[in-house]
C-alpha cells in the first residue's frame, strides 16, 4: 500500500532452505499483507542483516536438526532496537534456550499460528517507544479485564500503546476499533458508538450497528475522551457499569462484552473541576492509568525510534540511508512538539529526499520558527480620521458557537496608529492590503497610509486588517507546529474549537490548498 508516495508494507527476512516450506511461508506471509525477502542460509543471512538491518521488521528462521542459527539470532539481537526473531521449528529441531527468540511456531504451522506470532513481534518491535517500567506495566495490564486510561500529549504514542494492550491480551483475535471523540459532533458520536434503528433520524434508512456492537468480544479505543459531550458520558458510564446500551431510536437494551481503552491529552481532574467531565466516569476509567511521556522527555529513545522508522518505511525505491552526524545532532537537539508522529514524518522525508543534512537544516529552521513568538501585527488607522471610541482591541473575536471553554478575550492587541505598506505580502501568498480595490490604477510607491491606498471606510479597513492579522498569526502558528491544530491553538492561547472556527471563517484551509496547487 502506498501512502504519500511511500510503501508502508511491513517487510520480513525469511531464512528457509527447503523449497516446499519456503513456498508455503511465502504464500502465508503474502496473504497476511506482509512483504518478505528469502535466503536459504542462516550464516549468509547474518551478514545480510548486518548490512541491511533497518530494512526488516522481523526475522523468521527455520530451525531443524543440524542447523546453526545462533549467528543470525545474535546479529538480530545486536541492533537497536533489536530485530524480533520468529523460529519455525521442524524436523526434530529445537529452539536454542536463552537465545533471544521472541516467538516459536511449531511445524507444520497454520496460517493463524504464523499470523499471531508475527503480530506479537511487530507489536513489541518498537521497543524504544516505552521505558522499561512502561513496557513491564503493559505486559502486566494486557491480560487484565479492566478499562485503561492512557494519558499523554498528541502524537506521543497513546494509540500504539492501546493497540499493544489489545494484541497482548486474550482478546487479540477479536476486533480493535477506534473512535475519535473530538473529530465528530456529539450527536454523530452517539450513533457511531451505539448505532441506530431505521427511522431514528433523517437519513437513517436501515438498522446500523455501532462500534460497541462491532467490537463485541474485542476492544475499543475512545480517543480524546476529554472532549466527549457531557451528556453522552452518562451513556458511556452505563456501558461500563452494566455492559449494555440502547441504539438510537430503540428501547431494547443490548448486551456487549467490550474492553474500553480511553486516551486523552488533557487533565481530566481539571475537566472535572470545570464541570466538563463526569467524576463517576473518571473513576470508572481510572482503574489503571498509563502516562505516555513526551518525546522531549525521553531523548535517549530518539535514535532507536529513528532507526525503527527507517526500517519500517524503507522500500526498494527508497532504501535505508544513513543518519549522518548533522542529522543525529539535529534529531537530539529538537524539542519535538509533534512527538513521535513528527519524528516518523521526518524520517519519511529523509528516505524520500536522500539528503539527511538538508533535512537536518530544515529541523533546525522549524525549531527556530517554533520557539519564536507569534508577532503582533499592527493595524494602520490614519490620523486624519476620527478614532472610534471604545473600539474593541482583541484580534480574535469570539465565534458564535457553543464551546466548552471560555475564550481568552485579549490574546493579541491592536496598535494605533502605524502605517502599513500597501503592497506588503502576507505569509505564503495569502491576500494582503495590496489586494484591496483602489479608486485609480496608480498608487504611490513605498510605505503609505492605508487611507491613501484604498477608499474604504475606517471600520472597513480595521475589519480587513483584523482578518489579515488573524490569518497571519494562525498560519505562523500552524506552520511552526507542522499544522498540528491542537498545538497551534495552545500556542495562540485560544480554544481548539475556536481555532477550527476561525480557520473555516478565514478560508485558511481552502486558500492553502489553492496555493499548493
Amino acid at each position: 500500500m502506498l501512502i504519500n508516495g511511500l510503501e508502508t508494507t511491513t517487510r520480513l527476512l525469511v531464512v528457509e532452505d527447503a523449497p516446499e516450506s519456503r513456498n508455503l511461508l511465502a504464500l502465508a506471509i503474502k496473504r497476511q499483507g506482509y512483504a518478505a525477502d528469502f535466503l536459504d542460509d542462516a550464516v549468509e543471512a547474518a551478514g545480510h542483516i548486518r548490512r541491511n538491518s533497518l530494512r526488516y521488521a522481523a526475522v523468521l528462521v527455520s530451525i531443524h536438526s543440524g542447523s546453526n542459527t545462533l549467528p543470525l539470532i545474535s546479529e538480530a539481537r545486536r541492533h537497536q532496537p533489536p530485530i524480533p526473531v520468529i523460529a519455525v521449528v521442524e524436523d526434530g529441531g529445537r529452539a536454542p534456550a536463552d537465545a533471544g527468540i521472541n516467538e516459536v511456531v511449531e511445524s507444520p504451522f497454520t496460517g493463524e499460528s504464523l499470523r499471531r506470532a508475527i503480530q506479537k513481534c511487530l507489536v513489541e518491535a518498537p521497543a524504544g517507544i516505552w521505558s522499561k517500567e512502561t513496557s513491564s506495566l503493559i505486559r502486566d495490564v494486557a491480560s487484565a479485564e479492566v478499562p485503561v486510561l492512557v494519558q499523554g500529549e498528541t502524537g506521543s504514542g497513546k494509540e500504539v500503546l492501546a493497540r499493544q494492550l489489545h494484541m497482548l491480551s486474550p482478546r487479540s483475535k477479536r476486533p480493535f476499533l477506534k473512535v475519535n471523540c473530538a473529530a465528530l459532533p456529539s450527536e454523530l458520536i452517539e450513533s457511531e458508538l451505539f448505532g441506530y434503528e431505521r427511522g431514528a433520524f433523517t437519513g437513517a434508512f436501515k438498522n446500523t450497528a455501532g462500534k460497541f456492537e462491532m467490537a463485541d468480544g474485542g476492544s475499543i479505543l475512545l480517543d480524546e475522551i476529554g472532549d466527549m459531550d457531557f451528556k453522552l458520558q452518562a451513556k458511556l458510564l452505563q456501558v461500563l457499569q452494566d455492559c449494555e446500551f440502547i441504539r438510537l431510536g430503540s428501547s431494547e437494551p443490548r448486551k456487549v462484552d467490550v474492553r474500553v481503552f480511553a486516551a486523552t491529552h488533557c487533565n481530566l481532574e481539571h475537566a472535572i473541576a470545570e464541570k466538563r467531565f463526569r467524576e463517576d466516569l473518571y473513576y470508572r476509567l481510572n482503574i489503571v492509568t498509563i502516562h505516555v511521556p513526551a518525546l522531549r522527555d525521553r531523548k535517549d529513545e530518539i535514535l532507536p525510534l529513528a532507526n525503527h522508522f527507517l526500517r519500517k518505511h524503507a522500500t526498494q525505491l527508497h532504501p535505508v540511508t544513513e543518519i549522518t552526524p548533522a542529522l543525529r545532532d539535529a534529531l537530539l537537539a529538537h524539542d519535538w512538539p509533534g512527538n513521535i508522529r513528527e519524528l516518523e514524518n521526518v524520517i519519511r522525508r529523509v528516505l524520500v529526499l536522500r539528503r539527511p543534512d538538508l533535512v537536518a537544516d530544515d529541523i533546525r529552521n522549524r525549531a527556530r520558527r517554533y520557539s519564536s513568538p507569534v508577532p503582533m501585527v499592527p493595524v494602520a488607522i490614519p490620523e486624519r480620521e476620527p478614532v472610534i471610541a471604545n473600539m474593541p482591541t482583541p484580534i480574535f473575536d469570539e465565534p458564535d458557537l457553543d464551546i466548552s471553554e471560555p475564550l481568552p478575550r485579549q490574546p493579541f492587541e491592536v496598535s494605533v496608529p502605524v502605517y502599513v505598506n500597501a503592497k506588503s505580502r502576507v505569509h505564503d501568498g495569502i491576500g494582503s492590503f495590496g489586494d484591496m480595490p483602489a479608486r485609480s490604477s496608480t498608487a504611490p510607491a513605498g510605505p503609505v497610509a492605508v487611507a491613501d491606498a484604498v477608499p474604504w471606510s475606517v471600520l472597513d479597513r480595521v475589519n480587513h486588517a483584523r482578518r489579515e492579522a488573524e490569518t497571519e498569526a494562525i498560519l505562523q502558528a500552524l506552520n511552526s507546529t507542522l499544522w498540528n491544530r491542537k498545538r497551534a491553538a495552545q500556542l495562540l492561547k485560544i480554544d481548539y474549537k475556536a481555532l477550527l472556527y476561525k480557520m473555516k471563517k478565514l478560508g485558511i484551509v481552502e486558500r492553502a490548498v489553492q496555493i499548493a496547487m
